[in-house]
């Protein structure tokens, strides 16, 4: 999962419970009169738990895959 998933994730997730109105009041007045239903916060509250923590393991991995390369990169020029 890279980056440009996890904005998508979030994207699609909000707009799709953005559309169900257990989670979201839609008001036919404008943006400032909608809300988030209190299901709908606590549902966002656990999305952003579980998506952070993908956020956590793919910045642990790119750094792991830094940090090897790095190391091989030293290696290598340690043998010429």
């Amino acid at each position: 999962m890279d980056k440009q998933m996890i904005k998508d994730m979030l994207y699609g997730t909000i707009r799709e419970m953005q559309d169900d109105s257990r989670y979201y009041y839609r008001s036919s007045v404008g943006v400032e009169y909608s809300h988030w239903r209190d299901e709908g916060e606590q549902q966002l509250a656990q999305m952003i738990k579980v998506i952070s923590a993908r956020v956590d393991q793919i910045e642990r991995d790119r750094i792991k895959a830094a940090s090897q390369q790095l190391l091989l990169d030293e290696l290598k020029k340690d043998h010429k």
